[in-house]
């Protein structure tokens, strides 16, 4: 009795055995399967026009890639009237890919992703970008030192259908979704945007008349205004803007709802409109490179890693950085040296290039930018200081108030 249940046992666990290993074969198959079926060679601008055509096929498009501060998505700008922003997703990535399902129309077939040479060309020339910029603001994608282009083959998913319109995927449901296999053809087009250099900044304010205020385009109040629209109207008021200060249009750069700054970041506008209905303030920042430390001229293609430090969250554990001296630049390099080691990095010659701080009634903020003779290494320090509640009005004694570190953003390239 006991040798036919054992019999019988042992069948079971060999039949377990047998299924699991055909399920698995069955599954690696399959995947083989979606790798090797043809990919749908379009524009980009043809798939967003039509997106139910393409939901769950495989597809293989070219555009700009961009990525940053929920960012990581292809554009073509060529796509007139249709949104044109697909956002991407590495296909081995499992948590993205099984948080991406719950939103998707499609099921998303897991086909892993190619690592190879391409892929780390273009993860290099995405991050290959300042982390301030030269008026010692921190910086991100607007700072790119490239256009990043790539060929992006994978599988087009579209979001769940709800009663408020077509879901979406992406940050905060903006876009459709490309989950990637692989990548080829990168290339990437130099952006103005100087490498390395130190700047000395000139700032000025302006506070324009009501009749001045009056006389600037206003905005467009129709609603669903094509962007190229929007677009064209700010900068017509920018162009208007500069013309306080005699500086001609502004052309090309990077424009937003209430600053523009040049392509190579140089010159900046800057509206201000205070929450109490204080009057309007426009600022204006130009910045040019000391004569000893100007921008260099890399020779070949620039590939960059992007590194973060932040001060421990966790209640018990006090601000690693404290100073009692109010120097920003000498509790920001401090930081900088415990950063590196984290990093496992050797600590690199930096050279300084602003540090600015401005307090607001009982709290006062700094921050520290800092670069490499060569511009290869370059880091930017946010710092902060504050002191107990008083009446209001209060004036503040900043002497001998300690400095804590908050953040620290580093950029280290190659060529």
């Amino acid at each position: 009795m006991l040798g036919g249940r054992l019999k019988s046992y042992n069948s079971r666990v060999k039949g377990t055995f047998l299924v699991a290993a055909l399920l698995t074969a069955a599954s690696a198959g399959n995947a083989q399967q979606l790798r090797d079926s043809v990919a749908l060679s379009l524009g980009l601008c043809e798939l967003m026009s039509n997106p139910n055509m393409y939901a769950g096929k495989r597809v293989e498009v070219r555009g700009h890639v961009t990525q940053g501060v929920e960012n990581f998505t292809i554009t073509d700008d060529r796509c007139a009237g249709v949104g044109n922003a697909v956002w991407l997703t590495y296909g081995d990535r499992t948590e993205s890919v099984d948080y991406d399902q719950r939103y998707a129309a499609q099921q998303i077939p897991r086909t892993g992703f190619v690592h190879n040479e391409q892929s780390e060309r273009l993860q290099g020339l995405l991050q290959a970008y300042r982390p301030f910029a030269p008026n010692g603001d921190e910086c991100g994608e607007s700072c790119s030192y490239y256009q990043v282009f790539a060929t992006i083959t994978g599988w087009f998913i579209t979001g769940k259908q709800s009663g408020r319109g077509r879901g979406g995927l992406g940050h905060m449901g903006c876009c459709y979704l490309i989950v990637m296999e692989r990548v080829s053809d990168v290339t990437g087009k130099r952006t103005e945007v100087p490498f390395g250099g130190l700047y000395a900044c000139q700032t000025d304010e302006w506070h324009p008349s009501n009749a001045e205020l009056a006389a600037l385009p206003t905005p467009m109040v129709q609603q669903r205004t094509p962007y190229e629209d929007w677009l064209a109207w700010r900068m017509k008021l920018f162009s208007n803007i500069t013309q306080h200060w005699q500086d001609g249009k502004v052309q090309d750069g990077h424009v937003d709802f209430a600053d523009w700054t040049s392509s190579d970041l140089s010159r900046q506008y800057q509206i201000r409109t205070g929450l109490d209905k204080s009057p309007t303030t426009i600022g204006r920042v130009v910045c040019s490179p000391k004569p000893a430390y100007q921008p260099m001229q890399p020779t070949s293609e620039i590939l960059c890693s992007q590194k973060y430090w932040s001060e421990p969250q966790h209640k018990s554990e006090p601000p690693v950085h404290l100073f009692s001296a109010p120097e920003t630049e000498s509790a920001a390099r401090s930081t900088l040296s415990t950063a590196e080691k984290s990093w496992g990095t050797p600590e690199f010659p930096l050279l300084t290039n602003i540090c600015k701080h401005g307090a607001s009634r009982n709290y006062d903020t700094g921050s520290c930018s800092f670069t490499t003779q060569d511009g290869k290494t370059s880091a930017w320090v946010e710092l902060g200081r504050t002191q107990k509640q008083k009446k209001k009005n209060a004036q503040y004694d900043w002497n001998n108030i300690a400095w804590s570190a908050f953040h620290v953003h580093a950029s280290v390239c190659s060529e």
